[in-house]
């Protein structure tokens, strides 16, 4: 990362619009130019960015191999069911409202912009701040739109069929599958 760089490229969209960076990334890196979302400013300038601190393109840095491991990786993904993980989402989401999460967010306020508070949780309560929900439905888009993110994310490890799924109702049954795993994957 360099701030100065990726602040500049910031400064050039702000001031010339998406089209400079586009053209920019074409020039350094045609490859992943045909690729990218070329709508995506952030992912436009990130690029642009690595390109410029390595002065390699950023495909080059995304094709490379990964380098053989000294060890055995096991992916181990712990579940439970929908009921069970909303039921949590549900409890987790009011836990946090009454431990102050509104009023941590509401000193955030000048920065409601930055990409990084552009989040569940954030998101649904700038809008209770600037007028556009109340604080109820803040709290319930909060719980659904976390339970939304939860099933992509399941969604996504399912793709990955190196994975190992293993059902977290009974800590105890789910542990004891854990090192039987582990003491299979040792021989």
């Amino acid at each position: 990362r360099d701030l100065r760089i990726r602040n500049q490229l910031n400064e050039q969209l702000l001031k010339y619009g998406i089209e400079k960076l586009q053209n920019q990334l074409e020039i350094l890196d045609p490859v992943h130019f045909k690729i990218i979302d070329q709508k995506n400013p952030q992912r436009l300038i990130r690029a642009i960015e690595v390109s410029l601190i390595t002065n390699k393109p950023y495909s080059e840095l995304l094709t490379k191999k990964p380098k053989p491991r000294s060890f055995k990786s096991i992916k181990i993904l712990l579940h439970t069911e929908k009921e069970v993980l909303h039921q949590r989402i549900e409890k987790r989401v009011n836990l946090m409202v009454e431990n102050g999460l509104f009023e941590e967010v509401e000193n955030l306020i000048d920065h409601q912009n930055h990409n990084a508070l552009k989040t569940v949780g954030y998101s649904e309560i700038f809008d209770f701040f600037n007028g556009l929900i109340g604080k109820d439905e803040a709290i319930t888009k909060i719980k659904n739109n976390t339970k939304k993110y939860a099933k992509r994310q399941l969604t996504w490890f399912k793709k990955d069929k190196d994975y190992i799924w293993i059902n977290n109702n009974k800590e105890k049954e789910a542990l004891l599958k854990i090192e039987q795993i582990i003491s299979e994957n040792l021989k």
